[in-house]
């Protein structure tokens, strides 16, 4: 549900570590000091999915969008249907029907199928759309309360790890904002 920087991040957070390393600097050797820029590099993460789960309005969206969802899932099942439907009439009929009425009806079946897969595709972007108008308030009021944590926690990055591409298998607990950007958000909301 939330937004990823995808695999631009951990090429930053490659080069975050690597400006924090104290072989990163030109020509440095083992045990030369860091540079202070370096060394004052704060890092931080969050857990959008809890952030998310903890407001209602995530939740009414979420609703919202399942049953209008539901409604053109009903529509591509009543296409499919009356797809195989005609499919079914066509393969019956078939051995009757001389070569220009099988071709005639083929044709018919075809222009059936199209208009079917168009009608499909239509829905898809249309609930991907409204998706995307339910949720993108939200996430932006996320994002935005993420920005605030970050700046007053004085972190130079702050990384989901609810992201499908987050590559972060372990990290130290005081570095999670999650709690902070949901107590923002909620007293945000009084």
């Amino acid at each position: 549900m939330t937004r990823s920087f995808g695999g631009a991040l951990a090429g930053l957070l490659a080069l975050t570590i690597a400006a924090a390393s104290p072989l990163s600097a030109q020509g440095a050797k083992p045990g030369a000091a860091r540079p202070a820029a370096a060394a004052a590099v704060k890092l931080g993460y969050v857990d959008t999915r809890l952030v998310l789960h903890e407001l209602p309005e995530a939740a009414r969206a979420d609703s919202t969008w399942r049953k209008e969802a539901e409604g053109a899932r009903a529509e591509l099942n009543k296409l499919q249907a009356s797809f195989d439907s005609a499919q079914t009439a066509y393969d019956q009929a078939a051995v009757g029907l001389s070569p220009s009425q099988r071709d005639a009806r083929r044709k018919e079946l075809d222009d059936l199928r199209t208009r079917s897969e168009q009608r499909a595709q239509q829905l898809q972007q249309q609930i991907a759309q409204r998706q995307n108008e339910l949720l993108d308030p939200v996430q932006q009021r996320v994002m935005t309360a993420i920005e605030a944590v970050r700046r007053e926690g004085g972190f130079a990055m702050i990384f989901d790890v609810a992201s499908p591409s987050s590559s972060i298998v372990a990290a130290d607990k005081g570095l999670d904002i999650t709690d902070k950007v949901i107590a923002r958000l909620k007293t945000a909301a009084k």
